[in-house]
């Protein structure tokens, strides 16, 4: 034809829409951020203690379906803290958009206290002996080892035992050699 037409760019100025923003894998020291798109974008997050965030960190995007799910890891927290996070997502037309503030708190350690034997007694070899502990938040299985002076572990008591009450009667363990020893007591989810 002889007419003229006119051809005019199409440019995506959509930012993506973001939803089912979830802080989970919660732990001691560390979370896992997801969160879905409607389209291809990158996946970061800004956090803190505040809601100057401070920090950023970068993550992955993978595709489910029509939906993008992003998941970001985060590291190095800051135990039993309250931390304030944003997620932001940019596609490849530069069109970006971030969440509203969001917060999540970091897991208190859990604690294991051993009160006897508390230093000082004497044991026999073949006899029976209470050993109790006390312990902070859950803790789903412990491990109880003996442990000599030098550190060598002479074996466990239990492994990966469910600890109920707080304490176990011992048989102390044959062909071991008189010494000094010390009961160690280990959350087997967070040695």
């Amino acid at each position: 034809s002889d007419n003229w037409f006119s051809v005019i760019s199409s440019s995506d100025t959509t930012a993506p829409v973001i939803s089912n923003i979830q802080a989970g894998s919660i732990a001691v020291n560390s979370a896992i951020i997801t969160w879905l798109t409607d389209e291809n974008s990158d996946s970061k997050v800004n956090y803190g203690l505040n809601t100057s965030y401070g920090l950023t960190a970068i993550g992955t995007t993978a595709a489910t379906g029509t939906l993008y799910l992003h998941t970001v890891n985060l590291s190095n927290l800051t135990n039993s803290a309250t931390y304030n996070y944003k997620v932001s997502t940019t596609d490849d037309n530069s069109n970006k958009r971030e969440s509203d503030n969001k917060t999540f708190t970091t897991l208190t350690p859990r604690t294991i206290t051993v009160l006897s034997p508390n230093g000082g007694e004497t044991w026999s070899l073949g006899s029976t002996y209470p050993i109790t502990w006390n312990v902070s938040n859950n803790i789903l299985f412990i491990d109880i080892e003996l442990v000599n002076i030098s550190g060598a572990n002479y074996g466990y008591f239990r492994s990966h035992w469910s600890p109920e009450g707080g304490k176990v009667d011992i048989i102390t363990l044959s062909g071991i050699s008189p010494g000094s020893y010390k009961i160690r007591i280990q959350d087997t989810d967070n040695p």
